[in-house]
């Protein structure tokens, strides 16, 4: 069965001071992410990308962190990767 994922919206710090709206996902109540919405990027590569500040457990060690053009992308591939047995 797969697992059920929860959002949490948050607001996550990036660049310095500035903040970008974003959400912590759980999977099955576990905490297994931190995903961001980058509107604003310093050089502009990944602006308004969702972007995985921060993965736990099957979502960590990914190295660079990945980012997708969309939620839905951003959450398919965790369902992915916490989905593995």
């Amino acid at each position: 069965m797969a697992p059920i994922l929860d959002r949490h919206p948050v607001r996550v710090a990036v660049n310095g001071d500035k903040s970008e709206p974003g959400f912590l996902i759980f999977a099955d109540g576990v905490l297994v992410a931190v995903l961001s919405h980058l509107k604003e990027t310093v050089d502009g590569a990944l602006q308004n990308d969702w972007y995985i500040e921060a993965g736990f457990g099957r979502c960590d060690g990914i190295i660079p962190n990945p980012s997708f053009k969309s939620q839905e992308d951003a959450e398919r591939w965790i369902l992915a990767r916490v989905g593995r047995r």
